[in-house]
């Protein structure tokens, strides 16, 4: 095995971290290629006091990725979330609230500007027509509002935004 002390050994047995090796009287038996790799499974090279490598214990669920499996993965998460720290502060990344939030003021102040067409073009329109009655200015207003309105809720599909992310 590797240079590991004959009470690490012991203990790394004694925990079960280490579960091939076989008590034969008051010996114990190991299979040294056998031993490694569950050494190199269950071990924490990064949290041990002494020379010796802390061993954690493997648990049951064999389902369950082993320990520098999970160290690896947690690393690389760790990573890509340094990563997007880092684009953030860059000004590369923003925040999905405040494109939303921004996206809905903008889409707020076109729809209001071409809700307020009608109103400011129906005397234009009555000044071309010809004389034409208020009734008949009423409903040339009422006409373009529905048209627009239409138009306008066409674009919007079935819903004017995204739904929101549950953070």
């Amino acid at each position: 095995m590797r240079n590991v002390s004959h009470k690490g050994v012991l203990e790394a047995i004694q925990s079960g971290r280490l579960p091939s090796a076989v008590k034969v009287g008051q010996r114990w038996e190991i299979d040294p290629a056998q031993a490694d790799r569950e050494w190199s499974q269950n071990t924490n090279v990064n949290h041990h006091k002494s020379k010796a490598p802390r061993v954690v214990a493997e648990p049951e669920d064999s389902s369950l990725p082993g320990l520098n499996e999970s160290k690896a993965e947690r690393e690389y998460y760790l990573a890509k979330l340094a990563q997007l720290d880092y684009e953030e502060r860059a000004g590369q990344l923003v925040s999905a609230e405040d494109v939303r939030v921004t996206w809905f003021s903008h889409a707020r102040r076109v729809r209001d500007a071409i809700l307020n067409v009608p109103i400011r073009i129906v005397d234009e329109v009555r000044a071309i027509a010809g004389e034409l009655d208020e009734n008949q200015r009423h409903e040339i207003l009422l006409c373009l509002q529905r048209e627009l309105v239409q138009a306008l809720e066409e674009l919007a599909g079935p819903e004017e935004l995204p739904p929101q992310s549950q953070s």
